[in-house]
């Protein structure tokens, strides 16, 4: 179990990892006449989720695919140091969750998306 604490420091890593990224981590699931993204917190070609990129790959396991923020405390994979870091982590993936092509550029919808996360806790983001 991976314990995630620092309200500051968890925003900075998961802010920073998806701009360095580009993308979020999906991939594509067939559903009868149509397909749709798919988050992972392990994706094609390396890519992590918000709250994927807070796991080491040590501790990942293909079983917490499809559980959410409180699942995975819940069933013993993550512990968050309080209830308003498990929130922020859930908020932030989210946002990761949420991005669709129709949000337009994947860097400035994290950016603007962020901004307004940040504000809610009174935290700031990285330059």
């Amino acid at each position: 179990m991976i314990t995630i604490s620092n309200m500051q420091g968890t925003l900075n890593t998961i802010y920073n990892h998806l701009l360095k990224q580009g993308c979020p981590s999906t991939i594509s699931v067939p559903n009868g006449s149509y397909t749709f993204a798919s988050c992972r917190y392990r994706g094609p070609n390396g890519t992590k989720c918000a709250i994927g990129c807070l796991i080491p790959d040590s501790e990942y396991v293909p079983q917490m695919e499809n559980l959410i923020v409180p699942q995975l405390e819940r069933d013993g994979y993550v512990q968050f140091e309080s209830v308003q870091l498990r929130e922020l982590c859930d908020r932030a993936q989210s946002i990761h969750d949420g991005y669709t092509d129709s949000c337009g550029d994947f860097g400035a919808y994290i950016r603007r998306r962020f901004t307004e996360l940040a504000h809610t806790y009174s935290l700031t983001l990285p330059i």
